[in-house]
């Protein structure tokens, strides 16, 4: 007499816990935040939120704030979220068939649905074609088509709508002026479209020149072009000076306001574009431009950096504090492959592999162990050491990346944004602990993202709103992966010894499973008292470089087999004396940790049966070990022949 029990393993392995635009996106998952409200969107299109939700940012139809990550109904099939940098937080969602979905802050009707009261849930925004890109700027929001039409809503103050008004749009309007646009470039009420064919509109506020046509215009109703022009391949502005490298990135012009030489043109303003000279004049083409406040820099394609403009806490690294109004080459550094600048000091990764520092040292963000208030000249970081890779700004708290993925930081820390726990300044490059293998980060506000080799993204730093979504509100230091909220089921057969590895990488969202998962028992049901039988271990093997939970969702009888059971609990039968049919019709599986070997203390001792609903946590295994469960089963023994019957067995995986 004998019954063949196959075991149909189902593993969901589950991560649970928890751009500007700040997003960091690894194997097809992104985390978006704007420092204070964060997402994820799946690698299916599904989107989790949590964080700052006063607005209803988060857009889970409440107005509280969100601790940990929640669904956001309405919205699949996601591509890209769009957040604002400024002020109260509004998102757009734009889908793989490009439909514009928008909630949160709406006091201007920047949302275009209308109205301007705040929704909290996503409101797909009806009358749009199909929308490529968004851009916001400040309270006012671009859409462009994918056939590079521009459609534009919200604040109206300095005609930065572009209907040739300053009254505010609840909806949004094509702009009639633009056709076959690019890209938008936008920032404190002024815009810029670039066209297909290198041309630039101009519109909005412009009271400092900003417009570009060689007329005083406070505000500029309609877009304009500025025809003085051509061949533009990019625009770059802090709202009150622009400039436009052209040419093949070999020539620079700006205009608007240079009262500190931020122009770099020898004048203090320009109504029109103006060149600026010395960097057009170069042979080199140009790599990089950045303005921030009042210093613009330009990195060359042969590693030459120029600084001018504000100068009074040494930002141009030049020795002295006398603003500079044309470009001169930073001095101290060799060639340089990566610049950053966070509008008081620069911070320079040469070809070298060393990184060179200078400027305002207020937070210890130029990394010399705070001798200096501010540094005049640019000085190696020998506390870096000759093998960086990357470095990332993130304002006050600077981060540097060496070949091996070990992370740097320092500067301020009152937020946890270094990953310390303590609210001092971090003054000399110290490692960032728990988190290893690092490739990207980016921090927004005090809020700071991360992503390793293995495609997991980690969050740490100001935690206020809850926007880690770590179930608190408390500062975080140590990494929390914030990217583990989506299953994923896989399937397979094996062997009754086989095992079911935790194997390969942790990606953004799961943990890649490779495993026998359909294990076939062989029962003698005349051995072990009451019928009882006991399987070969089911062997969990944690390969990863962190530790795991091991929780079993369900043990249910599935169809496949000769039989299929209804699972009960081992008391609701008396197994010794059930009839034929009952003992064809119920079984009692449990499982339960066989020994204490490969499991972490506080592990669950009991044999849990009937696991339905409700799932049970067995326990915890670290890195690289391995712990053995087994499965046992109670069932009539009025059989004569053989039996097959399937059953799913549904683990969860979280990362601790």
């Amino acid at each position: 007499m004998r019954k063949i029990i196959q075991a149909f393993f189902i593993l969901i392995v589950m991560l649970l816990s928890s751009i500007t635009v700040h997003a960091i996106e690894a194997n097809n998952v992104q985390v978006v935040s704007n420092g204070n409200t964060t997402f994820m969107i799946e690698s299916n299109g599904s989107v989790k939120g949590w964080g700052h939700n006063t607005k209803g940012e988060v857009g889970n139809g409440t107005t509280v704030d969100q601790l940990s990550p929640v669904a956001i109904q309405g919205l699949s099939n996601i591509k890209e979220i769009v957040p604002n940098d400024y002020g109260y937080g509004f998102f757009f969602a734009i889908d793989n068939d490009n439909n514009v979905y928008g909630w949160g802050y709406n006091g201007y009707g920047q949302l275009g649905i209308g109205i301007t009261t705040n929704p909290s849930v996503p409101t797909k925004i009806t009358g749009l074609p199909e929308i490529s890109k968004i851009r916001i700027n400040e309270y006012t929001v671009y859409a462009i088509t994918t056939d590079g039409d521009v459609y534009s809503t919200g604040k109206n103050d300095y005609g930065q709508v572009g209907n040739g008004t300053k009254i505010t749009e609840r909806t949004f309007t094509k702009i009639p002026q633009l056709s076959n646009i690019e890209d938008i470039v936008c920032k404190s009420n002024v815009a810029y479209a670039i066209t297909n064919d290198k041309r630039v509109y101009a519109w909005g506020r412009g009271n400092s020149w900003q417009i570009g046509c060689g007329e005083y215009i406070a505000a500029q109703t309609t877009p304009s072009e500025i025809t003085t022009l051509c061949n533009v391949d990019e625009v770059v502005t802090n709202g009150v000076t622009t400039f436009a490298i052209c040419n093949n990135r070999q020539e620079i012009y700006s205009w608007g306001e240079s009262w500190l030489g931020e122009a770099g043109n020898y004048s203090e303003k320009t109504a029109t574009p103006k060149e600026v000279a010395i960097i057009s004049d170069l042979p080199e083409t140009i790599d990089e431009f950045i303005i921030v406040n009042q210093t613009s820099f330009a990195l060359m394609n042969d590693g030459t950096l120029y600084g001018w403009g504000k100068n009074s806490s040494n930002e141009l690294g030049n020795g002295g504090t006398f603003n500079k109004q044309i470009p001169e080459i930073i001095q101290n550094t060799p060639k340089v492959k990566q610049f950053i600048f966070n509008g008081f000091a620069g911070i320079a990764l040469g070809v070298d592999n060393c990184v060179y520092t200078w400027g305002r040292n207020r937070y210890g963000e130029i990394g010399d162990g705070g001798i200096v208030y501010r540094q005049a000249y640019a000085e190696k970081l020998t506390a870096l050491g000759e093998n960086i890779e990357l470095m990332f700004n993130g304002n006050n708290a600077m981060y540097a990346i060496n070949a091996d993925g070990t992370v740097y930081g320092w500067g301020d820390n009152s937020k946890r944004q270094l990953a310390i726990d303590n609210a001092e300044s971090i003054l000399p490059p110290t490692i960032i602990p728990n988190i290893y293998d690092v490739i990207s980060i980016e921090k927004t506000n005090d809020m700071v993202i991360a992503s390793d080799s293995q495609g997991i993204i980690y969050g740490w730093g100001e935690n206020t709103y809850g926007q880690i979504g770590n179930n608190n509100s408390d500062n975080v230091a140590t990494p929390f992966i914030v990217s583990n909220n989506e299953m994923t089921i896989t399937t397979g057969t094996g062997d009754v010894n086989g095992t079911v590895p935790v194997v390969g990488q942790i990606n953004a969202l799961t943990i890649s499973v490779t495993h026998p998962a359909a294990l076939e028992y062989s029962i003698n049901p005349n051995i072990g008292d009451n019928g009882e039988f006991i399987a070969p271990d089911i062997i969990i093997k944690n390969n990863t470089k962190v530790p795991i939970r091991v929780t079993v969702k369900s043990l249910t009888s599935t169809t496949g087999g000769t039989l299929q059971f209804t699972d009960v609990e081992e008391s609701d039968k008396d197994w010794k004396n059930l009839d034929l049919n009952d003992s064809k019709s119920y079984i009692a599986l449990g499982i339960k940790i066989n020994d204490a070997v490969g499991w972490n203390a506080g592990y669950n001792e009991s044999i849990h049966y009937a696991i339905k609903s409700h799932p049970t946590l067995f326990g915890s295994l670290s890195a690289n070990s391995s712990g053995a469960m087994v499965m046992q089963a109670n069932f009539g023994l009025a059989f004569d022949q053989s039996y097959t019957a399937m059953f799913s067995l549904i683990f969860i995986f979280n990362l601790v």
